[in-house]
C-alpha cells in the first residue's frame, strides 16, 4: 500500500515519536511505499519518503495551528490508500487516538473551564477530525479510550477499532534476569533475598508513586526501584515520613531500561491516568508481573490473566496484598507475564493495523 503518516516529530524524543518511527520502520520493512509528513524527521529507513512541513517553530498553541493547516493542504487523502494520524491534524483517514480526547483530558485534569490558546486550537482541531469526510477508521489502544472517543464523539462510533499497542519482544526479553538482579542489587546495596519492585515514570504523582511508596512501607524487606526523570524530592520526603526512605532507590531516567525491567520482581504503576501504559507491556515482555490499576488502558491486557498481574484501585493497602500475592508464585507468574506479552509484539500490532488499513484504503488497486 501507499501510505502517508502525518506526525509533527518523528524521532526518538518522546512516546507519540517513537511509535510513529516504529511504525514507519515496521511498514517499510513490511514493503509498503511510506511516506512521512513531519516537522523534523530523524533515523527513518532507506526507502521512507520525507516531506518537511514548515511550521511555526515557536509557541505551542502556533506550532500547533499551523502545522494543522499547513498538512491539512499539503496532503492529499485520494493520493494514499491510507492517511495515518495521530496527532491534531484532519488529514487523516485513520486517526490513532493514543491518548483519548482533549475534552476528556480537560475534563479529568479538573481544568475544563480555562480557555488556553492552545486548549482552544486542539479543541478546534478535534471537533474537525471527527466530522471529517476522509476519516475512516479512529484506532483506540483499549476499550477506555474507546469509550471516551465515543462518549464526546459519537458520530464516529462506528469507526472505532480497539487495537491494543505492540512491544517489542526482542529488546524486551527475561533472558539474563539472574545476572541483571544480581548487578542492580550490588550497585544499590539491595539484599539478593529481598523483593525489588520497580516504578518507571516521568510524571511521579499522575502515575502514582506516593501510593507506591505506601504501598512499599507495608512489606517489609521490599525495595522500590524508582527509574524517570521527574523531581524525587517530595517523594522522598513522603518515602522519609513512611519510615521507608531507605527502601526506596531513585535512578533518574534511564536508557538501559531492559535491565531494570529483567532485575525486578513486580513493576507497581498505580496510574490515576494512562490511556495505555506502554511499561506495563515492557515488563511483561521482560518476564516481570504487573500491579496497576483500572485508570490504565492497558489493563485490558491484563484481564482474564490473573498470574501475570493485578489490577487493583491506587491504595496502598491493596497495592500491598496484589504485590504480596505477585511474589508467593513469582515464577508462574514470569512465565505467563513473557507468553502473555508475546501475544501483543510489535509484529501483531502491525498485523492488526494492515488488516484496519485494508478495510479502510482509499485508493482501489
Amino acid at each position: 500500500m501507499r501510505i502517508a503518516v502525518v506526525q509533527p516529530k518523528v524521532d526518538r524524543s518522546g512516546g507519540a515519536e517513537r511509535y510513529a518511527l516504529a511504525l514507519v520502520t515496521g511498514l517499510a520493512a513490511r514493503g509498503h511505499e511510506v511516506h512521512v509528513f513531519a516537522r523534523r524527521a530523524e533515523g527513518l529507513p532507506e526507502g521512507v519518503r520525507f516531506h518537511r512541513i514548515p511550521s511555526v517553530p515557536f509557541g505551542r498553541a502556533l506550532k500547533t495551528y499551523s502545522f494543522w493547516r499547513l498538512t491539512a493542504r499539503r496532503v492529499r487523502p485520494h493520493h494514499y490508500d491510507v492517511v495515518h494520524g495521530s496527532g491534531k491534524t484532519t488529514c487523516q483517514t485513520v486517526h490513532r487516538a493514543g491518548g483519548g480526547v482533549h475534552r476528556a483530558y480537560l475534563e479529568r485534569t479538573a481544568e475544563a473551564g480555562r480557555s488556553t490558546g492552545y486548549d482552544r486550537v486542539v479543541l478546534g482541531i478535534e471537533q474537525r477530525l471527527f466530522s471529517s469526510p476522509h476519516l475512516r477508521a479512529v484506532i483506540c489502544p483499549s476499550r477506555w479510550v474507546a469509550r471516551e472517543v465515543e462518549r464526546f464523539h459519537p458520530e464516529v462510533g462506528s469507526k472505532i477499532e480497539v487495537i491494543p499497542n505492540g512491544v517489542d519482544t526482542e529488546r524486551f526479553r527475561p533472558e539474563g534476569r539472574e545476572g541483571d538482579r544480581r548487578g542492580v542489587g550490588e550497585s544499590l546495596g539491595i539484599p539478593p533475598q529481598g523483593p525489588l519492585l520497580l516504578f518507571v515514570g516521568t510524571n511521579f504523582r499522575l502515575k502514582g508513586l506516593e501510593s507506591a511508596l505506601g504501598a512499599l512501607a507495608r512489606l517489609p524487606g521490599a525495595h522500590l526501584v524508582v527509574v524517570g526523570g521527574d523531581d524525587p524530592g517530595p517523594f522522598r520526603e513522603h518515602a522519609r515520613s513512611l519510615g521507608c526512605l531507605d527502601r526506596v532507590h531513585f535512578v533518574g531516567a534511564r536508557d538501559d531500561t531492559p535491565r531494570w525491567y529483567r532485575a525486578a520482581d513486580v513493576l507497581v504503576h498505580p496510574t490515576g491516568y494512562d490511556p495505555f501504559a506502554n511499561v506495563c507491556l515492557e515488563a511483561l515482555a521482560s518476564g516481570t508481573p504487573v500491579v496497576t490499576t483500572p485508570a490504565n488502558g492497558a489493563a485490558d491486557v491484563l484481564e482474564g490473566a490473573p498470574p501475570a498481574g493485578r489490577i487493583v484501585p491506587p491504595r496502598p493497602d491493596e497495592l500491598a496484598a496484589a504485590v504480596a500475592e505477585l511474589l508467593e508464585g513469582r515464577d508462574g507468574a514470569r512465565r505467563e507475564a513473557r507468553a502473555l506479552a508475546e501475544g501483543h509484539s510489535w509484529e501483531a500490532h502491525l498485523a492488526r493495523l494492515e488488516r484496519c488499513y485494508e478495510r479502510t484504503r482509499t485508493v482501489e488497486s
